[in-house]
């Protein structure tokens, strides 16, 4: 089962996604948690782990992916990133920390000043989960980024199911009024 976990900012995702991983780890179960948040970097904390190389970097870095995007916009073909479906242990070791049960891997995370959008972080997140298989003893947690960026980018398509985090404040209720819709047309 694959599960995308969103809320607005501080409401409590990556804990929650922390708490889920080390509840389903001790229950038996294979968790990888893909950190898709490029700028939080507190969720490997979290789980008592080290932060991962950015995945995208297996794919040549964020400026190959942008050039491969805008090419997919020109031709009008979908960027391809993968040739053949993935396991959980086919996620190439660079790019996973990992303790017992529990791997973790970082999408992409904004490193510099200026470097620009999070855009390719969001399109290789949608393929990879599009992608990813799992077994019936595998569970996969998906930490977004703070709002609904990740619904524009079509993120929430590779997933079984959506938890969404939401705290007793006025933006937070209206935020997962916007989710709830946004979930009923994907």
């Amino acid at each position: 089962m694959k599960i995308l976990i969103c809320g607005k900012g501080g409401c409590g995702k990556s804990t929650l996604t922390a708490l889920l991983a080390q509840t389903m780890s001790r229950e038996g179960y294979n968790v990888l948690v893909v950190d898709n948040d490029e700028s939080n970097f507190g969720l490997h904390r979290q789980l008592g782990l080290e932060l991962p190389e950015d995945f995208l970097n297996f794919f040549g870095g964020k400026k190959d992916l942008v050039e491969r995007m805008k090419a997919s916009f020109s031709t009008g073909e979908e960027v391809k990133f993968f040739d053949k479906r993935w396991e959980i242990a086919d996620i190439p070791g660079e790019y996973v920390s990992k303790t017992d049960n529990i791997s973790l891997m970082a999408v992409g995370k904004i490193h510099d000043f200026g470097e620009g959008c999070a855009c390719p972080m969001g399109v290789l997140s949608k393929h990879l989960l599009k992608n990813i298989d799992v077994g019936s003893n595998d569970i996969v947690l998906v930490d977004t980024e703070a709002g609904i960026e990740h619904f524009g980018r079509g993120v929430e398509e590779g997933c079984d199911a959506l938890l969404m985090v939401i705290d007793p404040s006025y933006e937070s209720i209206c935020l997962s009024e916007k989710i709830s819709g946004l979930a009923e047309t994907a």
